[in-house]
């Protein structure tokens, strides 16, 4: 099964997919980022711009095809964004990207936009923009809304996590089918 993990920059993606793969070895986690770092596109903060964003997808569709081949038979957690923050401000992904992608299922982490904007600024191993709260908030909010548009309707499975729940999505994961085995 492919889930689709979305989030904004500094959600806590991350330490939620490595939290949940460490525990179980049917799970296998991976980032949008590292499959385009593998085909040498630009993924760092500054040095995107919207054509570089635009340019990355097709990457990102054959890369993912690659790696869910490379891994058949294993549950992938895909990390994604469906709005991309770059210098020139933010770039939203086509949702025909994520069609061609071929998920089962997807989830959206969302959490309070203060703990965000906190978990952010002592974040030092990314650059990010520097962002208000209130334009934070807002970035959030049009992910989701995103999201929601794009999946609500679309007949495939889809939760909203509120924070890193890690026991909400193993719960979900488990509705969804998904056995687990630990290490």
């Amino acid at each position: 099964m492919n889930i689709g993990l979305f989030g904004i920059s500094g959600v806590g993606k991350s330490y939620m997919t490595s939290a949940i793969t460490a525990e179980n070895n049917s799970l296998i986690a991976v980032k949008a980022s590292d499959i385009l770092r593998a085909y040498n596109k630009k993924t760092q903060f500054d040095g995107l711009s919207s054509n570089i964003v635009s340019e990355n997808q097709q990457s990102l569709i054959e890369g993912f095809a690659y790696f869910r081949e490379k891994n058949c038979g294993r549950n992938i957690i895909l990390e994604l964004h469906n709005i991309i923050e770059t210098p020139d401000g933010e770039v939203e992904i086509d949702d025909n990207v994520f069609d061609f992608l071929e998920l089962d299922a997807v989830c959206f982490l969302y959490i309070d936009p203060e703990r965000l904007l906190q978990q952010r600024s002592k974040d030092s191993s990314r650059i990010r923009q520097e962002i208000s709260l209130e334009n934070l908030r807002g970035l959030q909010e049009r992910s989701l809304t995103k999201f929601l548009n794009k999946y609500k309707c679309q007949g495939i499975p889809y939760k909203i996590l509120k924070s890193s729940d890690i026991s909400g999505f193993l719960r979900y994961m488990k509705s969804l089918g998904v056995l687990f085995s630990v290490d």
